[in-house]
């Protein structure tokens, strides 16, 4: 595993009930960790992970090491993972009465070692982000019902005028 393993915290406006259960769903992982292409229980505590990797899918086999409803959830991979690695979810109460911190601690290693390591940060898959990212988009999905998207919408700008920091000047308008 690797030495340093990845924190990441975010505070969710749900109670922490609704948002363990939401976690502990294994099929909603990929809803809002966009690395992840599946995550399937096989047996009760086992599952099957497949995400996309700097060079391709990865796989591996996991067992659940905690499963503590309203408070944790942790995992291991299982021998002869395309990623060894090792995680833990904890949930606890905000304070000021503000929903659900949530708190993240991952540790692996990167498939294809060092290389790998560096193809993953050169094509911007730092795990660091990937986890932001994703607790970033658990936290739209729970308080809005979805993850907000700027493809497809228009422009801000409007016709015939121009935008701060614009150079070209606007003609026929006094």
């Amino acid at each position: 595993m690797s030495a340093r393993p990845v924190i990441v915290t975010t505070t969710i406006l749900k109670p922490r009930s609704e948002v363990y259960a939401f976690w502990r769903d294994w099929k909603n992982l990929p809803r809002f960790s966009p690395y992840l292409k599946s995550v399937e229980e096989t047996l009760p505590g086992r599952t099957t992970w497949v995400a996309k990797g700097p060079t391709g899918d990865v796989k591996w086999e996991a067992e659940t090491t905690a499963d503590e409803p309203g408070s944790k959830i942790a995992w291991r991979s299982l021998k002869g993972a395309d990623v060894a690695n090792a995680g833990e979810v904890d949930f606890s109460d905000a304070p000021g009465d503000r929903g659900t911190e949530v708190k993240v601690s991952l540790s692996y290693d990167a498939p294809g070692g060092k290389i790998g390591a560096f193809a993953a940060k050169l094509s911007g898959l730092e795990p660091e982000q990937e986890v932001a990212e994703s607790l970033r988009r658990i936290k739209a999905i729970l308080e809005c019902g979805e993850v907000p998207v700027v493809e497809g919408q228009p422009s801000n700008q409007k016709r015939g005028s121009s935008q701060p920091g614009d150079t070209a000047q606007v003609r026929g308008l006094r």
